[in-house]
């Protein structure tokens, strides 16, 4: 149950999550639909505040070194909710169905390079990050209680980055909500500040080590505007945009306003930290009662023993504050000539470490308020309307699954506006498919992983491996092609929507090692953004080349009214259903990508394209993937090294037993699934295993 009074905050945490639960997407759902309804706050309050704000703004000339780290603290506080995240609501467009249609291919290169071209992956949370660190508390893990409580923002701070946060993890629900955050995004809108702030900003940046302020403006607005647009009437088109212009109006205009909130209340968050001294120092020292408590001995203040006060704090916390004021630590008006500067604060003082420079800058300015101690009312906040949103409805996932529910969770992963039930039944697939495949008698392999890890010992593996299977002999196709039309068609769900086992790295907003590595396959597979060059789209061309004209796999007409077999749809769910759970099954999407990309290579590989293709076949698919999954520089490659980049930290962790047996069921779980379909209902033989493993198994 989430109540009123925490509801942003509380959304905040679960939606930044990678993986976020079902119960929190519900809830985002939720919400945005009534924000969407009635939003949030009244348009003439904000109107007001931002008359405030607008009186009330110093000129940056005006301001001292302590004033402009304060601002600068405050202002990155309220930048981290929206850089921890950046951008991450563009990347549904690099995932399926978007990435498969052109505006949305187009959309998700914009996507992409906003995010992962050189120098701009993370940028703005570097930016963001640095500042905290230099000038206030460190950000900590992104959506844990404490890194909320460090940024100490209003309610109405959450307003903007749960909108858009919601539209990362729904992204079918609301695609031309989606779509009206485009151009926001990629043009800086959501970073701009008042200019005195971004001053403030930028000076402290300048002033930090490694620190550095990014250009907000990324593309031309007239250049996304015209991609935008395109886009909205392509997806109206195809039905994946209901009403579309007519919400793309509606939510530009919220989202406008919702921007407008957000800046508002972070040069309100300024003002104040600059207005209100007092009420600066009290806070602070409310922070840092949890620590400051029997940390004193016999030390006194006022009197009293300075624990007994701090055992009264943070109720008290004025208290604290009004005996330092009077004590002979403070000489009013005077913070260099104050000894709890000069002797406590200072490093090798005895609270030397304590301070952060944005603590030390509110102790000093509240230092040089003393000596004229006016009492400033804060700015108060805009009036929000936060709704209840109630229990979400916890609907049970199955723990086994039929071939019509494998359909139906197939059409829930790629279009469904269900969001929260299908990640709950994704990962009861998972589950259950990773435990139904090991105990499934398995025929002969091209190749299997080794039974355990040897880090010195893996390269050479797979280098054997490849040169064993390249080698292999194949089978010449024997009936005119029957086998080749069969796999075609029934593995088209599989195809058509090839490589979604690693599109949950794309909500990743800074990737690891392997992470890199898997997502450059992923960017490969979609084709690097390019309309019509990802690997599905090429594939419904083969399909069509067969004769098949199959509707669109995002429609239920996929699903419904085509007899392709049940088993066919085992493997796209498997790979689409892992890929919501990129942290947690992060050892097995391993496993399901070495599957996957480490097969049909080689002479071998050739051999079976060749002799398709001399029946009148086209094999560009399967070339394709011969010449970009190769072992020396391809898929196959990356493949191999996101292995040892994961066990090298499995064994940091001395964890490499329990890592390498679940990237090993993973491939498993994966290989499996094609051959329930393959050799278990077509009764197609595995074309490429090398003649030793053939006379091992004595078949």
């Amino acid at each position: 149950m989430i109540t009123a009074s925490d509801t942003l905050t509380r959304l905040y945490r679960g939606l930044a999550a990678v993986e976020p639960t079902p119960e929190d997407v519900g809830l985002g759902d939720a919400f945005l639909d009534m924000v969407i309804v009635r939003p949030i706050v009244a348009g003439d309050a904000l109107d007001a505040l931002e008359g405030d704000l607008r009186g009330a703004a110093p000129r940056f000339a005006d301001l001292g070194p302590d004033e402009i780290r304060v601002v600068a603290a405050a202002a990155a506080r309220h930048l981290a909710v929206l850089a921890d995240q950046d951008g991450v609501w563009l990347a549904p467009f690099a995932r399926a169905p978007y990435c498969h249609i052109a505006t949305g291919a187009r959309l998700g290169e914009l996507s992409h390079e906003y995010r992962r071209s050189p120098g701009q992956e993370g940028r703005f949370k570097r930016m963001a990050d640095g500042l905290l660190n230099v000038l206030g508390q460190p950000s900590g893990d992104i959506g844990s209680k404490a890194y909320v409580q460090a940024l100490r923002l209003g309610e109405a701070a959450y307003v903007l980055p749960d909108m858009l946060l919601t539209l990362s993890v729904s992204p079918n629900r609301y695609v031309p909500e989606l779509l009206a955050a485009v151009e926001p995004t990629l043009t800086g809108a959501l970073f701009e500040m008042p200019d005195w702030v971004a001053e403030c900003v930028r000076s402290a940046a300048a002033g930090s080590p490694g620190v550095e302020w990014p250009t907000l403006s990324w593309k031309g607005t007239e250049d996304v505007t015209g991609h935008v647009d395109a886009a909205l009437r392509q997806f109206t088109e195809l039905g994946l945009a209901p009403h579309g212009a007519e919400r793309f109006a509606a939510f530009g205009q919220l989202l406008r306003d919702a921007i407008r909130l957000h800046r508002a209340e972070l040069e309100r968050s300024c003002l104040n930290a600059l207005r209100t001294p007092v009420l600066g120092m009290i806070n602070l020292v409310e922070r840092k009662t949890p620590s400051a408590r029997r940390a004193h001995g016999t030390a006194v203040l006022d009197g009293r023993l300075l624990d007994d006060l701090f055992a009264a704090s943070p109720e008290k916390s004025r208290d604290v504050v009004e005996a330092l004021g009077k004590s002979r630590w403070i000489e009013p008006g005077a913070p260099d000539r104050s000894l709890f500067v000069t002797s406590l604060t200072r490093i090798p003082g005895p609270m030397g470490k304590i301070f952060s420079a944005e603590d030390t800058s509110i102790i000093r300015r509240w230092i040089t308020w003393l000596a004229e101690p006016m009492q400033v009312a804060p700015i108060g906040a805009a009036p929000v309307t936060v709704p209840d949103l109630g229990a979400q409805p916890d609907e049970p996932a199955p723990s086994t699954f039929t071939g019509p529910q494998t359909r139906e969770l197939f059409y829930d992963l790629v279009a469904g506006r269900e969001r929260a039930r299908s990640i709950r039944r994704a990962a009861a697939f998972v589950e259950y498919w990773l435990d139904a495949a090991q105990v499934i008698e398995k025929p002969v392999f091209s190749w299997e992983l080794p039974e355990r890890y040897v880090a010195d010992e893996f390269p050479e593996w797979m280098h054997k491996t490849y040169q064993d299977m390249a080698s292999a002999p194949v089978s010449p196709v024997a009936d005119d092609g029957k086998s080749h039309r069969d796999r075609s068609f029934h593995g088209a769900a599989d195809n058509l929507v090839d490589g979604a086992w690693l599109q949950g790295l794309t909500r990743r907003v800074v990737l690891s090692e392997a992470e890199q590595l898997l997502y450059d396959i992923y960017w490969d597979e979609i084709g690097n953004g390019k309309p019509g060059h990802s690997h599905g789209v090429m594939y419904e061309d083969l399909v069509t080349g067969l004769g098949y004209q199959l509707p669109k796999f995002w429609t239920r007409a996929f699903i419904d009214e085509v007899p392709f077999l049940d088993e066919g749809f085992l493997a796209p769910v498997f790979r689409l259903a892992i890929a919501d759970f990129p942290v947690s099954r992060f050892p097995e999407i391993v496993g399901v990508n070495m599957v996957c990309e480490f097969h049909g290579l080689g002479t071998a590989g050739i051999s079976k394209a060749d002799g398709l293709t001399d029946l009148g076949f086209d094999t560009s698919f399967t070339r394709l993937h011969i010449a970009d999954d190769n072992i020396e520089m391809g898929h196959s490659a990356r493949s191999r090294d996101a292995v040892v980049f994961l066990m090298a930290q499995a064994a940091r962790l001395g964890v490499t037993d329990e890592v390498w047996e679940r990237v090993r069921r993973g491939a498993t779980a994966m290989r499996m699934a094609y051959v329930v379909l393959m050799q278990g209902r077509l009764g197609i033989a595995p074309t490429q295993v090398p003649a030793h493993l053939l006379n091992a198994s004595g078949r």
